[in-house]
């Protein structure tokens, strides 16, 4: 289900039908990791990526709200800033630009960011409402070439800040 903002899609919905939807109500759905066959359940599980998540992120950050079936049985709908109800360690993460291992405890973080990327370890997710934005306009994709793997590093880092810039794949 497409509505202004959103979308509402089954755990076994496919990624590519959840971005034709949104493109047809003149919105977006960001996350584009590589395979578009992937399905939205997965895509959650994993917090899967891909080239635009330099600039809108992984499949975390859209996540609204999840439909989930826990391990004790019971099924519940999870909101995004539904606060978790234990205290959260805190735990020293490298300092990268990525980081897709393990759980991403850390302070003031809500039950949707728990679940996201748990690989099914915590529930298996049945639904999610998904955040849309407005479709883009035209885009220009192209090619660079660099000499090194560090001039094509710090030319990902000087792009970074760039206005409108929403790919970027190596």
């Amino acid at each position: 289900d497409i509505t202004d903002g959103a979308a509402r899609a089954g755990a076994g919905t496919l990624l590519r039908d959840v971005q034709n939807a949104a493109l047809a109500a003149g919105q977006f759905y960001a996350p584009d990791p590589t395979e578009n066959t992937s399905s939205i359940g997965g895509n959650v599980g994993a917090n899967a990526s891909g080239s635009r998540r330099f600039r809108y992120g992984a499949t975390r950050r859209p996540v609204k709200a999840l439909r989930g079936v826990f391990m004790d049985g019971s099924i519940r709908e999870i909101r995004r800033g539904e606060k978790i109800d234990f205290d959260v360690p805190v735990i020293s993460l490298p300092r990268t630009t990525k980081l897709s291992a393990g759980y991403p405890l850390a302070p003031g973080m809500d039950f949707v960011d728990l679940i996201v990327g748990s690989e099914g370890t915590l529930g298996l997710v049945t639904e999610a409402e998904l955040q849309l934005l407005p479709a883009p306009g035209e885009r220009l994709g192209g090619v660079v070439f660099f000499k090194s793997e560090s001039a094509a590093m710090d030319a990902v880092d000087r792009w970074r800040a760039t206005p409108g810039l929403n790919m970027i794949e190596y």
